[in-house]
């Protein structure tokens, strides 16, 4: 009789709890200010105190939560008699920190025996949120029941696992309540699993499972819970090609997804922007994620846009010394509208150019997108005078010894020539010239002039970037010069009025003044003087042996030093065999001091090798240690 609780209610009330029941099972259960949402559908039963019926009676309560207020219906069955019913309005709803209260006193409906009562009071509870159960007693008001108790224990089907996921996810899907049944529909006429998890095959879209529960042996009306699968997807992929060859293709991608999408190239990281610029045409990449982390990856193409290209040109050369020459240029390609320049700044709609002099013209070509081509056009005089050849030599040492040498034929009678378009003369070599800009022209005796822009060059001279200088050591000639310069060909180095060299470094040079030479392969010359100094204010000076014979020459190992005083840090000296026979304390000494007189333990030593180390320190700072052998002598 129990299993059929739920289906053998009275028509009406079927039909107002089963609505009541869908709209409290499509709730999502979230936190509130107040404590966990107890807002949806619970089942289980009522072990009631006194009862001649059953042990328990079945329960189903629909509640719904507003802040601390909760309100709804509880559906009460007689036990096995399911044809004795009440249907209870729930007042007095409250909730707060996972614990509350509500009234059972108001009847909306019933069915029960005559002479018989429904018991009525107030249903005081306990929420367990792991548990998705609620469980407390109910003190009972009136009749035989009063000051009594009945104990209420109900359970609500939650589901406890995510509720987003990619397309392809085989999820494992966890639900709260008492023996589950999983259902592919609201009848439950097609069950798919049973258990609190249900693994479903790779999801392929937004689903929804309907979930029942079963205590005591009463199943409930199916609880359906929607699986969001996420639509990410690429839909457009709008690609601008590159053009000029340049690395200047873009890409913007429309996508869709669950938040907010991310966008990645190639091995990128991903980006807030759908637009990437600055790509080179070729094979990419593109990856979209939504906020799932649910990812698709495209393989797109950016082309090489078509460039400009000069199908023809006709040049029409100008008549003797007038500007009546022309060039018509015919192209295609490139993207929208060509425009025509003859100096690549001012541009028209067509390729036709008249009244042109003779002269050297670089014909440009541009579309819409800015990319050019280029192509040299020459217009010569009529008269027909032609360059041979144009040769040129550059200045060399900064000086203004460049030229040009200039050789045309044709024309009439005579040629004479220029370089600045004022002055001809019948000679076509120009010397003394500096670096710059030169407009050479030829002249016939008609007037007829011909033009060609040339460059002389500047090879400049080498220059001397820095001279690291070594002074010598005391008196000695252990002096060193290094030389670090640039110039436009290899380098030479020389030191006074010695041979060039290609090493820059000069070794065991004395005191005194040098002058350094550096000079290229074109002779051009750079110089600087280099005083090469010594420095004997940190010299020490101990001879190799001494005679301690008495006669007061060489008697002792003494120190010798060009200044008024030394600190002797430590001074060290060892027999053949390694021991310590002299030692010395940090002290200052004048020059002269006896470091040793050559006896050990008031007895003169055996002539022969003595091993020392000498560590002293300069006035400014520096410290120097000496290891070495004095010989004693007799």
């Amino acid at each position: 009789m129990r299993t059929n609780f739920y289906a053998g209610m009275a028509g009406m009330v079927r039909r107002s709890v089963a609505a009541l029941f869908v709209v409290a099972a499509g709730v999502l259960h979230t936190f509130s200010a107040a404590g966990q949402d107890l807002s949806g559908v619970w089942q289980g039963v009522n072990y009631a105190p006194t009862s001649n019926i059953t042990d328990y009676w079945p329960i189903l309560l629909t509640i719904s939560q507003d802040g601390n207020k909760l309100t709804g219906q509880c559906l009460e069955a007689a036990g096995d008699q399911e044809e004795f019913f009440v249907l209870w309005d729930v007042t007095n709803g409250t909730a707060q920190n996972n614990a509350g209260s509500f009234d059972l006193t108001d009847i909306l409906d019933e069915n029960k025996p005559d002479g018989t009562t429904w018991c009525t009071g107030t249903f005081k509870f306990t929420f367990s949120p792991g548990e998705e159960k609620i469980q407390g007693t109910i003190a009972y008001t009136n009749g035989v029941c009063a000051g009594s108790e009945g104990v209420f224990e109900l359970y609500r089907i939650t589901l406890k696992s995510p509720s987003k996921y990619c397309r392809e996810a085989t999820p494992e899907l966890l639900v709260t309540g008492k023996d589950v049944k999983w259902y592919a529909d609201e009848r439950k006429q097609q069950q798919l699993a049973t258990g609190n998890t249900y693994t479903p095959p790779a999801l392929q879209a937004t689903t929804t499972f309907y979930v029942t529960q079963t205590y005591y042996g009463t199943e409930t009306p199916a609880v359906p819970f929607t699986v969001e699968v996420s639509d990410a997807a690429i839909s457009d992929i709008e690609i601008t090609p590159a053009n000029c060859s340049q690395d200047n293709g873009t890409i913007r991608i429309t996508a869709a997804g669950m938040g907010d999408i991310g966008y990645k190239l190639d091995e990128g990281a991903f980006q807030a922007s759908q637009d990437f610029t600055g790509l080179k045409a070729g094979v990419h990449e593109v990856t979209i994620r939504d906020s799932l982390g649910c990812q698709v990856t495209q393989s797109i193409t950016v082309t090489l846009a078509d460039q400009p290209v000069i199908d023809n040109v006709e040049p029409v050369n100008p008549q003797c010394s007038k500007e009546n020459g022309q060039i018509v240029v015919t192209a295609s390609g490139g993207s929208g509208q060509l425009t025509y320049s003859l100096n690549g700044t001012d541009f028209q709609n067509d390729g036709f150019f008249e009244k042109l002099g003779a002269g050297s013209y670089v014909m440009t070509i541009k579309d819409e997108t800015g990319c050019r081509v280029e192509y040299p056009v020459i217009l010569s005089n009529e008269a027909g005078i032609v360059f041979d050849a144009i040769n040129i030599e550059d200045s060399r040492c900064d000086q203004a010894d460049g030229s040009i040498s200039v050789a045309a034929s044709g024309g009439s009678g005579l040629l004479t020539f220029s370089i600045d378009g004022l002055v001809f003369n019948a000679s076509g070599i120009f010397n003394n010239l500096g670096a710059g800009r030169y407009s050479v022209s030829v002249k016939d005796q008609n007037e007829c002039i011909v033009t060609a822009d040339t460059v002389v060059a500047e090879t400049g001279a080498p220059q001397i970037k820095s001279v690291q200088k070594q002074n010598t050591s005391c008196n000695a000639g252990d002096g060193g010069i290094t030389v670090v310069a640039e110039g436009n060909s290899a380098l030479t180095y020389s030191l006074g009025n010695a041979l060039f060299v290609a090493n820059p470094d000069f070794r065991n040079l004395a005191i005194g003044t040098y002058e350094i030479t550096v000079q290229d392969e074109a002779l051009c010359t750079a110089k600087q003087s280099v005083t090469i100094e010594t420095d004997c204010r940190n010299t020490v000076f101990i001879p190799a042996a001494f005679s301690p014979d008495g006669n007061s020459k060489n008697d002792a190992l003494t120190i010798r030093f060009p200044f008024s005083e030394l600190r002797v840090t430590s001074f060290s000296l060892f027999d053949r065999w390694g021991t310590v026979i002299k030692n010395m304390g940090s002290q200052s000494v004048e020059s002269g001091y006896e470091l040793w007189d050559g006896t050990y333990q008031g007895r003169l030593v055996p002539a022969g090798a003595y091993p020392y180390v000498l560590t002293v320190e300069f006035a400014d700072g520096k410290t120097q240690q000496i290891r070495d052998t004095i010989f004693l002598v007799k």
